[in-house]
């Protein structure tokens, strides 16, 4: 699963920035029997409207800031970059392009995105904004569920030229460890979130708010996020 060494106190920072989502509605928890639907088509009981970070100031600049943070250090510790040339933060189509374009502007770096397809009319393109060749790039999403997009746009970039070193997202899902690990053994690329749904059922206001029965969903959707179904809500 990828880091969440966001801060000096990673586990502390985590909880706090879940009860800050919570506290602000972007985390969702299905009150009856009616699942959110993921872009993979599976159902879950939960769910992160991780766009509407966007229109909470104070929250928005506290994630940038981590998700800066993992951006320089990813950069850091790339022991063979090879490019003289600046860094470049791409954001991934299109929820990733806002908090790249902020990541950016925060680590004064170039900025573009990627899409999950090249364009259909116009230069055919499928990064915008900036040439990533030979340059070390970092990958900007807003969340990562099971790495599906993501694969996509590591794939555009690197046939692009471009040196990928981190995917960086706010909200990784952290129940499919093996997405995660395919990015990182198979394309070298490290990947980090600033919490996950671990610290989201470890925040002591968060599990009071839920009660047992919203909590039970959520738990039981972690422990079996691929046929997790519906049926499975506990009693009241």
């Amino acid at each position: 699963m990828g880091s969440t060494d966001n801060t000096n106190n990673p586990e502390a920072e985590a909880e706090a920035l879940a009860e800050a989502f919570f506290d602000a509605g972007i985390i969702r928890v299905m009150q009856h029997d009616s699942p959110f639907t993921l872009t993979s088509g599976r159902l879950s009981p939960v769910y992160v409207n991780c766009r509407a970070v966007m229109g909470h100031v104070a929250l928005r600049d506290r994630v940038i800031e981590g998700m800066a943070h993992c951006a320089r250090r990813a950069l850091t510790q790339c022991q063979d970059a090879s490019s003289e040339r600046p860094a470049v933060i791409v954001g991934g189509e299109s929820a990733g392009i806002n908090y790249a374009a902020l990541v950016a502007d925060r680590m004064k770096l170039p900025t573009g995105y990627v899409r999950k397809a090249p364009r259909a009319h116009g230069l055919g393109l499928q990064i915008e904004g900036v040439d990533v060749e030979g340059r070390d790039v970092i990958v900007i999403e807003d969340l990562m569920t099971d790495g599906g997009s993501k694969l996509v746009f590591l794939e555009a970039l690197k046939a692009a030229g471009a040196h990928c070193r981190a995917v960086v997202v706010a909200f990784g899902y952290g129940v499919f460890p093996a997405a995660w690990q395919r990015i990182e053994s198979e394309w070298g690329v490290t990947t980090h979130c600033l919490f996950t749904w671990h610290d989201v059922v470890r925040t002591p206001s968060i599990r009071q708010a839920l009660g047992k029965q919203r909590l039970h969903l959520l738990e039981s959707f972690m422990a079996n996020p691929l046929e997790w179904q519906p049926t499975e809500i506990a009693p009241t």
